[in-house]
């Protein structure tokens, strides 16, 4: 349970930096499609050099959270079912519909060898 509330707050701590910097490429798009003044030209360079570090920052800390987040993720469907993951749960302790029609009908399928 510790284990998916820290997975759940990395997540929503990557979704933030996520938004924050899909704001800025915004924000720069807004910025080049206005136009810039000559008069202002270098303070306009200034805060778009500043805005493309802040950019570089949030890629790096939403690569680190990756990192941090997929061998969480691998760790947290490892004990569903190896091959199908989450697709084999509705819900925590919950089978899926599709896994309960696969135990259903398994016998179906290889009560013979030619069924394979």
């Amino acid at each position: 349970r510790l284990h998916t509330q820290e997975l759940h707050g990395l997540i929503k701590k990557k979704e933030k930096c996520g938004n924050i910097l899909n704001h800025i490429r915004t924000e720069l798009d807004r910025h080049r499609s206005n136009g810039r003044h000559q008069d202002n030209l270098f303070a306009d360079q200034e805060k778009e050099q500043q805005l493309y570090n802040t950019m570089g920052r949030l890629l790096s800390t939403m690569v680190e959270y990756d990192n941090q987040i997929a061998p969480m993720l691998y760790q947290e469907g490892s004990h569903f079912n190896v091959y199908w993951g989450y697709i084999s749960r509705g819900g925590f302790d919950d089978k899926s519909h599709l896994m309960r029609q696969i135990e259903k009908y398994a016998d179906v399928y290889t009560s013979r060898v030619s069924n394979f």
